[in-house]
């Protein structure tokens, strides 16, 4: 075997030295690695338990009485004619507006109390007691006009007074039986007992009154 000169101990020295070097970086690579990922759960720590353990959805009872409690309450404009409380859906209510500048048209349908020009707009007032039976009643200074829309066209309901609006649950409301409604009961949509019987509001169906062309 020949004998390694001194170059080549040298040169198998350096090899192993650099050997070394190398074993050392990546011990200190894998080390720096590990501590960052230890410091990474010390930073984010609500991060990490998240993805351990992701968070559960909403208990779906919870989000289904959430939904039937927004779609079943709906707000109505109480307002009464002589001593009976009556409430129209808001969703058909524009604005009110005191009674006056009313001009009569002479030989007029009896519902109609007469035409207002409400910012360049004729529209008609009308008396919708008369489809409720109710006694014709003198306007006073309560008295409001109810500027509605249905089907794109604009009403005034003339009433004695506005008093607030009624967020009301469809458990609160009962029906009317046939026997109840009478030769007027398509206008009748129910009965509102919120109040637990202190008071009786009539809910009504303002698009099915006489006059609302069908």
């Amino acid at each position: 075997m020949a004998k390694k000169t001194t170059s080549d101990k040298m040169g198998d020295k350096l090899k192993n030295n650099f050997e070394k070097v190398k074993l050392d970086i990546q011990r200190k690579k894998e080390l720096a690695e590990k501590n960052m990922d230890e410091k990474k759960k010390d930073y984010y720590p609500e991060e990490t338990t998240n993805l351990q353990n992701p968070p559960k959805s909403l208990p779906n009872n919870l989000h289904d009485k959430l939904i039937i409690e927004e779609t079943h309450n709906v707000k109505f404009l109480n307002f009464s004619l002589n001593n009976t409380e009556y409430a129209i859906e808001l969703k058909y209510v524009n604005e009110i507006v005191r009674y006056s500048g009313v001009v009569k048209i002479p030989r007029s349908k009896e519902y109609l109390v007469g035409i207002i020009n409400l910012r360049d707009q004729i529209i008609s007032v009308v008396n919708i007691g008369y489809f409720l039976d109710e006694v014709e009643f003198l306007p006073n200074d309560n008295s409001r006009i109810i500027i509605i829309t249905v089907d794109q066209i604009l009403y005034g309901i003339l009433v004695n007074k506005v008093s607030q609006v009624l967020n009301i649950s469809s458990n609160s409301i009962r029906n009317f039986q046939e026997s109840e409604k009478g030769r007027n009961g398509k206008v009748l949509k129910g009965i509102d007992s919120s109040d637990n019987g202190d008071k009786i509001t009539l809910l009504l169906d303002i698009s099915k009154f006489g006059f609302i062309p069908q």
